[in-house]
């Protein structure tokens, strides 16, 4: 029997309704609207990357062009588009595929982080590759702790990305007004973390300071007003820090190896102590390689007889020797 022509008949029951709920079409159109954002934010990079290589890769093509079709030789020259489009192509393909993707990372624990510290820290995100990972937002995270430096990365095949930190190191040891818990400084002038001094009154603050420099081979920085409010990872700005360091930066390095300890109660009485315990008041930082140079002159000419040098004001430097409780004027020579 031949079905082609025959009509369908009606069966006299109602047909149920195939439309979706409302609830089930805006559900749909979400999810549809989550995968457009998706690939407009993969396409905008895609397209801000492959922008960059396609400048850098016309940019050459142009004077592999002109160079070869002077000498006539255009295939050589289509050859050599040829192999740019190419390697633009596998970079893009490796940079935006799923390709290697990171499944094990590895940190090796430094003296004050441990590898699950470090890792956390770096918080790489599930789907990241070899080839895409944003090396600059892992090191600022990692950076989020006090003690980190700097960052390394080493990528390893298939699979497996290593970082290895650099530690801070301590520069200072800093103490504020009379409290007896001291903070370290970085080189980079960051403050890392605070330590508590030993609690023994048979030496001053000061001491104590000195001493747990010493240790670390670092510098004691004491006696700064207790307007400076230190915290872990930040920068140390106070204006009696800046006047140290400005010292320290324009000292010569073979006068800098004695100096064990700079105070600063205010701007206008830092000064600094050698390691034979003279103490040096220098007032701010004006004139600083001549203050260097009337030092230095003092103390040789009066070789371990001096206890305190005046050179805020370099035309008039003054000093006092031992057992002797008036102050001598010096001569500036």
């Amino acid at each position: 029997m031949d079905f082609r022509g025959a009509a369908a008949k009606p069966t006299g029951k109602p047909t149920p309704s195939l439309a979706p709920s409302p609830a089930v079409v805006a559900q749909a159109e979400a999810r549809r609207a989550q995968r457009r954002r998706g690939a407009l934010s993969q396409t905008q990079r895609a397209q801000t990357f492959f922008g960059g290589i396609a400048a850098i890769a016309a940019a050459l093509v142009t004077s592999i062009l002109h160079t070869l079709a002077a000498h006539k030789l255009r295939f050589f020259a289509w050859l050599g588009v040829g192999c740019v489009a190419s390697a633009a192509l596998v970079w893009l393909s490796l940079r935006f595929l799923p390709i290697f993707p990171i499944e094990h990372v590895e940190a090796p624990a430094t003296d004050h982080l441990s590898s699950q510290d470090i890792a956390q820290l770096a918080h790489i995100e599930q789907g990241t590759t070899l080839f895409n990972i944003d090396e600059a937002a892992i090191e600022a995270r990692v950076k989020k702790s006090p003690w980190v430096a700097r960052v390394q990365f080493q990528r390893t095949f298939p699979n497996t990305l290593t970082l290895q930190v650099t530690e801070s190191r301590i520069d200072c040891v800093v103490s504020i007004g009379t409290s007896t818990t001291a903070w370290y400084m970085s080189e980079g002038g960051t403050w890392i973390e605070p330590v508590t001094l030993p609690s023994d009154d048979s030496i001053s603050l000061k001491e104590k300071v000195m001493q747990k420099a010493k240790e670390l081979g670092a510098i004691a920085i004491c006696d700064l007003p207790d307007t400076v409010q230190p915290a872990a990872a930040s920068a140390a700005t106070d204006e009696t820090i800046a006047i140290i360091q400005e010292y320290r930066h324009k000292f010569s390095s073979e006068f800098l190896d004695d100096v064990v300890a700079f105070s600063a109660p205010t701007p206008e009485s830092c000064a600094l102590t050698l390691s034979s315990g003279v103490e040096v008041s220098l007032g701010r930082p004006s004139q600083i390689a001549e203050k260097e140079r009337i030092i230095r002159a003092l103390i040789a000419k009066h070789p371990g007889k001096l206890t305190y040098i005046n050179v805020r004001t370099v035309q008039k430097p003054s000093y006092r020797m031992v057992n002797s409780e008036n102050l001598q004027p010096g001569t500036g020579v």
